[in-house]
């Protein structure tokens, strides 16, 4: 193909040289743009599905926290207006909590995630259903049901807070392990893509150097 190109005209030529030039520079250029959408788009993804979620589960936590501040003030004060204080600050947190748990769900876009999700769920349910006996048994001023509800905090709730915190924590190690994964993906394709454009941009030089000579 080469030799018949030599044959033709100097302008024939060069007119061919710049059209095959200008075709692998668009090329190359619509490659470029097309690894700077995709790179975006994937990260924009890594971000909203692996990164942010990871602060919603440590606002669920903290929130959870103060629950459990709330529970112990109620069953731990004397006075009644304190008391009906600490149940109130611990059912606003107890919103609070159940608020991050559904900016969690958004961002579960796998099988895995979910299935972690749904054991934070879960256990969540679990640990409410112990506090509100707590609260229901000790959220009073009489002394004998106090220490009765401390009993019961220590010895269920305790553990199933335990657990919430465990599943939480496998979620967010999931989410690392996904996010990780994600970004060398991401790399990779990078530095391929960059490789191929380079071929590109060599090639097209040659070619209109044989072409031209």
């Amino acid at each position: 193909m080469f030799e018949k190109l030599k044959n033709l005209r100097i302008k024939k030529r060069l007119t061919i040289s710049s059209m095959i030039t200008v075709a692998l520079a668009s090329l190359a250029s619509l490659l470029a743009v097309f690894i700077v959408v995709y790179v975006v788009g994937q990260y924009d993804h890594v971000l909203s599905y692996y990164a942010f979620p990871q602060g919603d589960l440590g606002h669920l936590m903290a929130s959870l926290a103060d629950v459990r501040s709330g529970t112990r003030g109620a069953i731990g004060y004397e006075e009644q207006s304190l008391i009906d204080s600490m149940v109130k600050q611990h059912d606003e947190n107890v919103d609070e909590v159940y608020k991050y748990l559904e900016l969690v769900e958004e961002a579960v876009v796998t099988d895995i995630g979910r299935e972690s999700y749904n054991e934070i769920v879960d256990a969540l349910e679990d640990y409410f259903k112990i506090d509100e006996e707590v609260i229901t048994l000790g959220a009073t001023e009489d002394v004998e049901l106090c220490k009765q509800a401390q009993i019961l905090a220590v010895s269920k709730m305790a553990p199933a807070y335990e657990r919430v915190e465990a599943t939480v924590q496998e979620f967010m190690d999931t989410n690392i392990e996904f996010g990780d994964s994600e970004q060398a993906f991401i790399n990779n394709l990078e530095v391929i893509m960059v490789i191929v454009i380079i071929t590109i941009i060599i090639l097209a030089s040659v070619i209109s150097f044989i072409i031209g000579s």
